[in-house]
């Protein structure tokens, strides 16, 4: 798998969530790290798994409380769209701790997750004022 460079289409001018955002582009490079060996570590997954939901429940809280501050009009889409990936990531976890090797289910996840939500729904929410 690819390494995700940071760079400017993720940035959304507020440095805490743009340091958040680089904390998620790390765990997924940690996982890409992994993912494409022929018997990817279960520990190296589990580990970036737990990590991921953990810093993602609280990553979600502090931008949803920043939106409300700016009271952005599309706050209770933007807190389902979190709801439904915290879901997503609940499961892959249910699932790996069954015996699956969802590694790279997990990996491309995370990927679509920051191309498409920090680059587009996250940059265009917080920029709004």
């Amino acid at each position: 798998m690819t390494v995700i460079e940071w760079n400017s289409e993720f940035e959304t001018g507020v440095r805490e969530i743009d340091d958040q955002h680089r904390r998620l582009v790390e765990y997924v490079n940690a996982l890409n790290k992994v993912v494409d060996q022929p018997d990817p570590n279960r520990e190296v997954v589990a580990d970036v798994l737990e990590q991921v939901i953990d810093y993602t429940l609280y990553h979600f809280a502090f931008e949803e409380e920043l939106l409300e501050e700016t009271e952005y009009h599309l706050l209770d889409a933007h807190k389902e769209v979190h709801r439904k990936f915290t879901e997503r990531m609940r499961d892959l976890r249910r699932r790996f701790r069954a015996g699956e090797m969802c590694a790279r289910e997990l990996n491309d996840t995370l990927t679509r997750w920051l191309y498409d939500h920090i680059r587009h729904a996250d940059t265009a929410a917080i920029g709004t004022d």
